[in-house]
């Protein structure tokens, strides 16, 4: 019946959903590329993992029990992930805690970020952490504690593509601060007019000034 995503890279964890599942041997993904490791999660759905060798052109999506074949109505297609720019450019400071907005393509695709730590370790950032404003935009949220230092970090995609960030200088974020409560006032329940004070169990209408009837 369905599935999801409808474009995918290699390596991209996939949904299918229909019915009579419980008998599937194989999954056939476009390209004639066929799959026989996957999860059944139940008569209904299936969850499967797309493969190396996708036809770029896409096509029908394909199980297949011992008697049965079923064809998916839509077609499959291929992404491909293309970073056009960032936020951020080559020299420019940034701090721990702060957005780092990457624009493109297919930018559905990239899985986590590699940073450093404040020990010079690869340290990564899931997709988890990430903004994504359809599939042209992501915005990254930085780890407050990072390595001081200027250096490219790294983007990485389900297919294994690394893309290198502009060398940009990081900086760890600001540690401590603490909450406070602070009263706000919003309304007192005046009385400015003499015509009694708002009564917290009444039924009022409102109105713009002027036009009574349109309340």
């Amino acid at each position: 019946k369905t599935f999801f995503p409808t474009k995918v890279v290699t390596n991209q964890p996939m949904t299918i959903n229909g019915s009579g599942f419980l008998g599937a041997r194989e999954v056939v993904f476009p390209g004639n590329v066929k799959v026989t490791d996957f999860e059944i999660v139940s008569n209904e759905m299936i969850r499967v993992t797309a493969p190396a060798g996708i036809a770029a052109a896409g096509g029908k999506l394909v199980v297949n029990t011992a008697d049965q074949t079923a064809e998916s109505k839509l077609d499959l297609t291929l992404g491909s992930t293309q970073v056009t720019g960032y936020s951020h450019q080559e020299g420019e400071e940034i701090s721990g805690g702060e957005q780092l907005t990457v624009y493109g393509q297919d930018l559905e695709f990239i899985c986590d970020m590699e940073i450093l730590d404040p020990d010079g370790q690869p340290l990564i950032v899931p997709q988890e952490s990430f903004y994504r404003k359809g599939t042209s935009t992501v915005v990254i949220t930085l780890p407050k504690k990072i390595f001081e230092g200027t250096y490219a970090a790294k983007l990485h995609t389900f297919d294994g593509k690394e893309i290198l960030l502009p060398e940009l200088s990081y900086k760890p974020g600001a540690e401590g601060g603490h909450w406070e409560t602070k009263k706000t006032i919003i309304w007192e329940n005046p009385d400015p007019d003499g015509i009694g004070r708002a009564n917290w169990n009444g039924t009022y209408r409102f109105a713009l000034e002027g036009t009574d009837t349109n309340n």
